[in-house]
């Protein structure tokens, strides 16, 4: 398991976790989603903060390479 924490956001990684490969994004302990790295879909959600879970997941790749 990889947590980063970007901009309040807590992003999620499982080692063995399903496909298609995807984060899970949470805020205050709350779920927000989950969202697909392959195609830059939210799988899941965002049930809130969409624009603000957008912009850390999209600084979460560019300042991880992901």
């Amino acid at each position: 398991m990889a947590e980063w924490t970007v901009n309040g956001f807590k992003i999620t990684m499982y080692k063995a976790d399903h496909s298609p490969l995807h984060c899970h994004v949470r805020k205050d302990g709350r779920a927000i989603g989950k969202f697909t790295l392959a195609t830059n879909t939210w799988m899941t959600g965002p049930y809130r903060h969409k624009a603000q879970a957008n912009a850390a997941i999209a600084k979460w790749r560019r300042d991880n390479g992901i």
